[in-house]
């Protein structure tokens, strides 16, 4: 479409109007193939970046492009991105709290919420990644094998995913579980050369985290095997009041069947009480034993787990979880006069 023509959307064959369309608004943003007709007003509210953007000095009206009257912002985002962004914004989508975001609505408000400086986007992405992975072992049993904030959709690789984006991001917080669920799930060869995403895109670890898996791997082997599973390992670990002379072959065969042996799998977050074979062949006074040399263990290779894969300690991840609540905070006593102002808007223009 010319920049020096003034047009209706339904002039041109190749553009797309998205059901983010507010009549009377007074600014279109075109991302992609695609246009939004919103407020001017709050969007340089909510972003300093749009304030800026609108506070260039325009070209002569005659050289302006127009579309419904309205100038035309070009945006270098995905489409798909944008609306995510604008629905938010405008129509209070994916904000509500307890609501589960799909991953794409997650990526979008942390990557857009930090390139248009809208905190309380980012914020709210950060907050439902840090509520699905807590920074304490009491808080991940809590989630354990269900997803409570982000929607996965079916899809196999959300860890890699995640991985991908946090560290893009720069939420490290998150990582030390995410590098160990991409140990668990992911072969060598798809740390290295990257993994199917579900929409066929290829992922691929960054090689800061392509590096800390492969390394990372043999710690987290040798540390399970001295922490979670010392029990198991540890030739000398019986029970003074063992019952049976067959407990040190049921704990060699228990390394066997759970491939522990003779080449790990990882597993040192696995919980007793969701696997029945731990204790299987063991006598009653063993396996009391076992359980609580597991969960210390288990306890220990928690704490041990950053470090494992490169990262800093959780003592020093906490601090990035505590900025983010003063963050908060400022934003909660700001937030009130700036939610009426965009509601206002979105009824009255």
């Amino acid at each position: 479409m010319s920049s020096e023509t003034q047009s209706n959307l339904g002039d041109s064959i190749n553009p797309v109007q998205s059901d983010v369309w507010y009549d009377d608004g007074n600014v279109v943003l075109q991302a992609q193939n695609t246009y939004f007709k919103a407020y001017r007003g709050v969007l340089a509210q909510i972003s300093s970046v749009f304030k800026d953007m609108f506070s260039f000095p325009q070209p002569p009206s005659a050289e302006m492009e127009l579309i419904d009257g309205c100038p035309v912002v070009h945006l270098s985002d995905r489409a798909e991105d944008v609306r995510y962004l604008l629905q938010a914004i405008f129509q209070r989508e994916y904000v509500a709290d307890g609501e589960k975001i799909p991953f794409a609505v997650l990526s979008a408000f942390l990557s857009l919420g930090g390139k248009y400086e809208i905190s309380k986007l980012r914020v709210e992405a950060m907050k439902k990644l840090y509520r699905e992975f807590p920074i304490t072992l009491a808080g991940t049993d809590s989630v354990y094998r269900k997803w409570v904030a982000i929607s996965p959709g079916g899809n196999r690789s959300m860890f890699m995913e995640l991985a991908i984006l946090a560290r893009k991001e720069r939420v490290f917080s998150v990582l030390p579980y995410l590098l160990y669920q991409c140990c668990r799930s992911y072969s060598v060869t798809s740390i290295l050369e990257g993994a199917e995403g579900k929409d066929g895109r290829k992922l691929l670890l960054s090689h800061q985290d392509q590096l800390a898996c492969l390394v990372g791997h043999r710690r987290l082997c040798e540390a399970q095997a001295k922490t979670t599973f010392m029990w198991a390992y540890d030739k000398d670990f019986i029970s003074a009041t063992c019952a049976s002379s067959d407990c040190h072959h049921a704990r060699q065969q228990f390394l066997l069947s759970s491939n522990l042996s003779p080449v790990p799998a990882i597993a040192g977050l696995s919980r007793w009480q969701d696997n029945p074979s731990f204790s299987e062949e063991l006598c009653e006074s063993c396996a009391m034993k076992a359980v609580v040399q597991h969960n210390v263990g288990r306890a220990i290779f928690w704490q041990k787990l950053p470090v494992l894969l490169g990262l800093p300690s959780w003592t020093e991840l906490k601090k990035e979880r505590e900025a983010l609540q003063r963050i908060t905070g400022l934003l909660k006593t700001m937030g009130e006069s700036q939610d009426k102002r965009v509601t206002e808007y979105a009824r009255y223009g």
